[in-house]
């Protein structure tokens, strides 16, 4: 699976997976708020009974004030709006009778909150607004009364002021951590695109290349390879030449393959028309690199012969971008590059000492590790690219000599 693949596939899960997980809490916080509610009303009507403040016991009404004060919080994130205004009503009308004092009030402070985490500013400035209604009315009739100190009237103000601005911090918090997520999940699938439209590019690339290169010339082949064996008999001369002609035919078709992937690589203006390079032009490549300020070593494992024309390209343009990653994104480091003659495969290997992140998952022209692994695949052979234990980063490519990967 291609790296950005597979990193759009692992956003996926994790947005399942968190999308799970908020269902769950869903429910669990139903059954908090059902806790809450019934604790602070049982409280709040313990606190009422046992307090002697106030112009009036505790009676039915009262009773029914505190549970409309507290209760409805079993509901408040399913309908905030209509539990901020049953609580404060209820706390005004507790209040303005003289009841005695208790904690049911802080019903109306946690459906404030509710409403500014849940619904925004807008509706939280509303909501406070109706809290300083009741909270003023409140007032008048306890200066009127004397059963409220100011300075209690002043923290209830406090109260609401600070819950708003806890509320209004966690709101945006959480909006962002949302916002992250989409963005996040939005990067992967544009990744994943880019990759594929990478893959299909360099496909392309190669469909053409068979199309005006290999089908003519092969054809040419055939023709000239069944006119020799029919003549093989009766005119060995004539035999001999059609041989001729599909070597030399034959030769002509690996010269052109090289020229039409180096128009296939490069731009118009580039010198197309010259013999693609191959391993016998590393080392060049390699001093140009180190004039460039990345230092190199070339290491040949096993007894160097001639390789197929296209892993031999191949090959030249593994070392070739890995080494270029290297110069963008190592920072400051070294790289060693080691081919591996075997029996029946080449194995490559581009290691640098950086920072661990010399190659990225393809550029905006569609090469990079995905077309490296595209071209790899297409001799059936393998690429592996990724940070090194002891450092650094690392791409290794096995290329089947006699069909072996």
């Amino acid at each position: 699976m291609m790296p950005a693949v597979a990193a759009g596939a692992t956003v996926a899960r994790m947005s399942v997976r968190a999308r799970r997980w908020i269902s769950g809490l869903g429910a669990r916080q139903d059954v908090i708020d059902v806790a809450v509610a019934v604790v602070l009303c049982a409280a709040a009507v313990a606190i009422a009974a046992s307090t002697t403040t106030g112009s009036r016991g505790l009676d039915v009404i009262g009773v029914a004030l505190l549970l409309l004060q507290t209760l409805p919080l079993a509901v408040r994130r399913r309908f905030p709006i209509a539990v901020i205004w049953l609580t404060g009503l209820s706390v005004t009308a507790y209040v303005v009778l003289g009841y005695p004092g208790s904690i049911g009030g802080f019903g109306n402070v946690i459906a404030f909150y509710t409403v500014a985490v849940r619904l925004g500013r807008k509706a939280s400035g509303v909501s406070i607004a109706i809290a300083s209604v009741c909270i003023v009315v409140g007032a008048s009739v306890s200066f009127a009364t004397a059963l409220i100190p100011p300075q209690i009237l002043a923290w209830n103000l406090i109260a609401y002021l600070g819950t708003w601005i806890v509320a209004d911090t966690i709101r945006g918090r959480r909006i962002r951590a949302e916002e992250e997520l989409v963005l996040a999940a939005a990067e992967a699938r544009e990744r994943e695109d880019r990759a594929l439209l990478a893959v299909a590019d360099e496909r392309a690339r190669i469909a053409r290349e068979l199309h005006d290169v290999v089908a003519h010339h092969v054809t040419v082949m055939v023709v000239q390879a069944g006119a020799a064996r029919r003549s093989m008999d009766s005119s060995p001369a004539d035999a001999r030449e059609a041989l001729a002609a599909v070597e030399s035919v034959g030769r002509t078709t690996l010269e052109e393959m090289r020229r039409i992937l180096g128009v296939l690589r490069a731009g118009p203006d580039d010198e197309t028309l010259q013999p693609q390079p191959g391993v016998d032009r590393l080392p060049a490549l390699i001093a140009q690199t180190r004039d460039a300020g990345l230092p190199v070593d070339l290491a040949v494992e096993g007894t160097p012969r001639a390789l197929p024309p296209g892993i031999d390209l191949t090959a030249y343009r593994i070392v070739q971008e890995a080494l270029t990653n290297t110069l963008k994104h190592a920072g400051r480091a070294s790289a060693t590059v080691r081919l591996r003659y075997e029996p029946d495969r080449f194995a490559i290997e581009v290691a640098d000492d950086g920072r661990g992140a010399a190659a990225l998952p393809g550029d905006a022209g569609g090469h990079g590790l995905v077309g490296m692994r595209e071209r790899v695949g297409l001799f059936g052979g393998r690429l592996e690219a990724g940070p090194r234990a002891s450092g650094g980063y690392a791409v290794r490519a096995v290329l089947p000599l006699d069909g072996a990967t």
